[in-house]
């Protein structure tokens, strides 16, 4: 018996995939949160994993200090329960504690590592760059990726990883369109952030407009990259129409330097 889960991002992207390891005979496991890099927009991290029918209990200690308490499911017809913590986002989980019914503690379970993060093992090149909105982007080099972070007041919130091995073919090269991680040609990597909009695009697009189902519609010129990578353009800027840009629909478009329109990508709503 093994725990399969399926995720669907807010894009409308998702991966279904189960583990190689079996639960049976686990009294409780681990098996993954919404944890990422940048953090979630929203605050916090859940954190979930199995537990047999003794387990009455599931709590989240805090490396800060302190406890969160968990909830226990189980779905009709499943073995076992399926056990969920949520916690804020700036806070480190280091252990996960199992009880029965008279708070006896039946496991303890050490969290795992958390995500590298591109900042841990990589150098900033170059300069940083202000950006609309009062976000800013820093480009970082390892061994062998290149990544640009976005900031807003000091906290990463948007990640767009450039290449593999240094070639800038990879991103499609000069006046070329993206490539995305599956091979194919795109005209933009959107990202978003609260109210802010923002990402990269072909070096061929000087302006990208968002607009809504209502019609109202922002748009953000683009500029290019001061570290003269070539092949992408950089946008930013915000908007006041919606917190869940995907939930709600959109469309996205991209004009060149003369205003006529070189490209589109229409999102339906997600909810």
């Amino acid at each position: 018996m093994v725990f399969c889960q399926e995720d669907k991002s807010r894009s409308g992207g998702g991966t279904t995939f189960c583990s190689d390891k079996p639960i049976d005979g686990e009294e409780a496991t681990d098996q993954g949160s919404t944890h990422s890099f940048p953090p979630s927009a929203t605050g916090k991290v859940l954190h979930y994993g199995t537990a047999q029918a003794k387990v009455a209990h599931v709590a989240a200690v805090l490396k800060e200090g302190g406890r969160v308490a968990g909830a226990l499911q189980t779905p009709q017809g499943a073995p076992q329960a399926v056990w969920t913590v949520t916690v804020p986002a700036d806070k480190t989980v280091t252990a996960f504690e199992f009880a029965g019914g008279g708070g006896e503690t039946i496991k303890r379970i050490q969290r795992r590592q958390s995500m590298t993060v591109p900042e841990t093992d990589a150098r900033q090149v170059g300069p940083t760059v202000d950006m609309p909105g009062e976000l800013e982007v820093r480009r970082y080099k390892t061994p062998d990726t290149m990544t640009l972070i976005w900031k807003l007041d000091g906290q990463s919130v948007a990640v767009n990883s450039l290449s593999s091995g240094m070639a800038v073919i990879e991103r499609g090269g000069p006046a070329r369109a993206l490539i995305d991680m599956d091979g194919k040609p795109m005209q933009v990597e959107l990202r978003e952030y609260k109210e802010h909009w923002f990402g990269i695009t072909s070096t061929k697009t000087k302006r990208v407009a968002l607009t809504f189902r209502d019609g109202t519609s922002v748009s953000a010129d683009t500029r290019p990259d001061p570290w003269k990578i070539g092949g992408f353009r950089m946008f930013a800027g915000t908007q006041q129409r919606s917190d869940d840009l995907y939930a709600e629909g959109f469309k996205i478009v991209g004009y060149d330097k003369n205003g006529a329109e070189l490209w589109h990508e229409d999102h339906q709503p997600t909810r």
